[in-house]
This record gives C-alpha cells, structure tokens and sequence, in this order.
C-alpha cells in the first residue's frame, strides 16, 4: 500500500454508501388529515356528502328525510359514534336511488341525528360498489361491473367560490381542511 504526504492511504477506499432500500423503512407517509367530499343527486335532489371510509355505514341526517320525501323503516338499534352518547336510529331508508357522475344506483341510508353533514358515505356503499378512494385524484373511482366510472370530488379549502378567502387551516399534503 502507497502512503500519501499525510501518512493516509492511498489506494482509496469507495465512499460507503446506504442502498436505497435500507431506506425505505425510514420513510413515513404522513396521512393528511383531510376530506372529500362528492356531489350527488338522491331522489333527484342536489346533495353534498362526505367520503367516510371510517364509516360501517351510508348515514344521513334525519333533517333531510323530509326535504327528500323519503319512506322511512322502523330500526330499533343504537348507534354510538366517537366523543358522544349512543343515540337511537331513527330507521333506514331502502333502495334510494342516487348518481353521481356518470354513475347511477340505489343505496341503503341509516337515518340517524347528524349535525355536520346531511350524506355520509360508507363502507356499506364502497363495498357494494366497488369503490376506490382517490385522495391524490381528489375523487372516487367506481368500478362495479355495471357502470364503471370516476368521480370527481372536492374539499372545502380549494373548492370554494372565487375571491372567497379560506378561513380554514389546511392540510399542508393536500391542502384539504385539516379536523
């Protein structure tokens, strides 16, 4: 082996470096705390409902049977959603029919006291359906045999009227309102 001027080896050595793979578990996605949201027309009538893939069910506030004209079936269970009481159904509204985009169906909606949302899809429909969540798309992807199709959807921080100012923090991700 040569020795340079400093007493060092001069039959250098490769750098050592870290294959990219060793990596991989160092990397951590950041789930934006985000929501999406869809507009569809149930019984022919405009409305907003929020994608809930923590949802069991499709669930709709109580307020809006009416304005939809609605036939209601008695249900006798509770239900019981994070940080509040058990509350009782107020029944479940079979086969009503909805679309939106290019995608037409019918749904079953428990009826329940909601004081956010008026529609909340769940897993009940994802399922059903076979759809797809889409964050980075900002939509929904329905892929039952049927009629296959996107749906696009969109969040309160960017979708709303022009010159408005969003009062909302958003999620830095996405830029979707965070919770």
């Amino acid at each position: 082996m040569d020795q340079g001027e400093n007493g060092g080896n001069t039959d250098s050595e490769p750098p050592t470096r870290v294959s990219p793979l060793q990596l991989i578990n160092a990397l951590r996605a950041v789930p934006p705390s985000c929501l999406l949201y869809v507009n569809l027309r149930v019984q022919g009538q405009q409305v907003s409902a929020m994608v809930d893939t923590g949802a069991t069910h499709s669930f709709l506030a109580e307020r809006m049977v009416t304005q939809l004209g609605l036939r209601v079936d008695k249900h006798g269970s509770r239900i019981k959603a994070v940080n509040s009481q058990a509350q009782a159904v107020a029944g479940m509204a079979h086969g009503v029919q909805i679309a939106m985009g290019e995608w037409a169906g019918k749904i079953v909606l428990m009826v329940v006291p909601l004081d956010d949302f008026d529609l909340i899809l769940g897993n009940n429909f994802f399922v059903t359906e076979k759809v797809l969540i889409m964050p980075h798309l900002c939509g929904i992807f329905i892929t039952n045999e049927r009629n296959p199709c996107f749906v696009p959807g969109y969040n309160l921080a960017t979708d709303r009227p022009r010159g408005e100012k969003s009062k909302a923090e958003t999620c830095p991700q996405c830029n979707w309102p965070k919770d």
